[in-house]
């Protein structure tokens, strides 16, 4: 992993140094990860252009093959959807990383919205999956599994260096589980204490009972 990778998100060292810092991380997905809808649209105004430019009449008409007529105005509708698509899966989703999880509000411009939460204790595995031009353009898709569910719990979709971003919520699972095991050992420890202090009250008591 280059160092621009490992720069490009705080490292493990810099979330354990800083516990007054609660939210670790707030993403989005990358306008790199859009490009495909962003040439889609330059493709789509740039055939609208020609089209008027070449084919159409004086009323904003073309007439295609066939005899069948379309109105500029209606084909003028594509380049407007596609960018509405490329605003709506921008904000759609958004990752926010906390010390000890990870929260996905999604579906903040859909019909459906959730929030799922993982624990980062809970992750058993983490997975980066880029296509061709995803590796070209350093962006991809992390699936989060945990033992809870046998596929995958939490899809982080479409974020700038992955494979860094991945090694962070690996070591974030590694510290909490680390955690959670000395905070087990210190419950047992106490309790053992607490076992030991009734045991020597209990003797006390025998003896305080014996010598009157």
């Amino acid at each position: 992993m280059s160092n621009t990778e490992n720069s490009f998100y705080p490292t493990i060292d810099e979330v354990i140094n800083n516990p007054q810092k609660k939210v670790i991380l707030v993403l989005q997905r990358s306008l790199r990860s859009l490009l495909p809808l962003f040439a889609l649209f330059t493709v789509a105004s740039l055939i609208l252009t020609i089209l008027m430019i070449a084919f159409a009449d004086e009323h904003g008409r073309v007439v295609f093959y066939g005899g069948i007529v379309i109105s500029l105005r209606w084909l003028a509708l594509i380049p407007f959807i596609i960018v509405l698509e490329i605003i709506r899966k921008y904000h759609n989703d958004l990752y926010v990383f906390g010390r000890h999880r990870v929260t996905h509000f999604h579906g903040r411009l859909s019909l459906r919205y959730s929030i799922p939460v993982v624990r980062y204790a809970d992750i058993r595995a983490v997975m980066v999956k880029q296509s061709i031009i995803a590796r070209i353009l350093s962006y991809g898709n992390i699936e989060i599994g945990t033992a809870a569910q046998a596929g995958v719990e939490m899809t982080i979709i479409g974020v700038r260096k992955p494979w860094a971003l991945a090694r962070l919520i690996d070591d974030l699972g590694n510290y909490n589980r680390k955690l959670k095991e000395e905070q087990k050992i210190a419950e047992e420890e106490e309790k053992a204490e607490e076992e030991e202090i009734k045991k020597v009250l209990k003797r006390k008591k025998g003896l305080h009972k014996a010598a009157s």
